[in-house]
């Protein structure tokens, strides 16, 4: 078992057409065919799940490097020195951030 379903469904369909009558052979066409669907849909699934984290990620960094341009420098407790901060970030998702105070993710 390769996990060849397609294959086994377009051999078992060019059988099909050869010999109606082979013994089981609809039994095996239908679990192949069930197979191969199951396995295309698990791959889509797989793909959105990947595109997602990709998205994810994205947008984190698209909002760090915001926050980083906005609170490279801030003013400091004791008057006019400066103190330079790391970007904190928490993105939603969909490419927004909370620059302050918020952990980064």
């Amino acid at each position: 078992d390769e996990a060849k379903y397609e294959e086994a469904r377009q051999s078992l369909e060019l059988l099909l057409r050869i010999d109606r009558d082979y013994a089981g052979l609809l039994d095996w066409l239908v679990l192949a065919h069930a197979h191969a669907r199951r396995a295309d849909h698990l791959r889509r699934d797989d793909e959105s799940r990947a595109e997602e984290t990709r998205r994810q990620k994205l947008a984190q960094q698209m909002a760090q490097a915001r926050c980083a341009d906005s609170e490279a420098a801030a003013p400091g407790a004791s008057g006019g020195e400066t103190v330079l901060q790391g970007p904190r970030v928490q993105a939603d998702g969909q490419g927004t951030a909370n620059c302050a105070d918020a952990a980064p993710t």
